[in-house]
């Protein structure tokens, strides 16, 4: 949570994907991509998020913000 806390965010959909991080990395310790796309899209659809793209993230979107927690979180993910 406090590596979360730290990456910088500049949208609600990163806000969101960031949210999918770590949810994954808690329950498993590692970042699932289809997992935290399915996490990211729903919470948006959930909140019903004006003007935000609440389509499922792709792997490179998944993938800069997990380098930018990883960063904060200051461990490696298992491949």
């Amino acid at each position: 949570m406090l590596a979360a806390e730290h990456v910088d965010v500049s949208t609600m959909r990163e806000a969101a994907i960031v949210g999918g991080i770590t949810r994954c990395v808690i329950s498993c310790g590692r970042v699932n991509g289809p997992w935290v796309s399915q996490y990211a899209a729903d919470i948006l659809a959930e909140f019903r998020v004006r003007n935000v793209d609440a389509t499922p993230p792709g792997p490179m979107e998944i993938g800069m913000l997990a380098d930018r927690f990883q960063t904060s979180y200051r461990q490696p993910f298992p491949g």
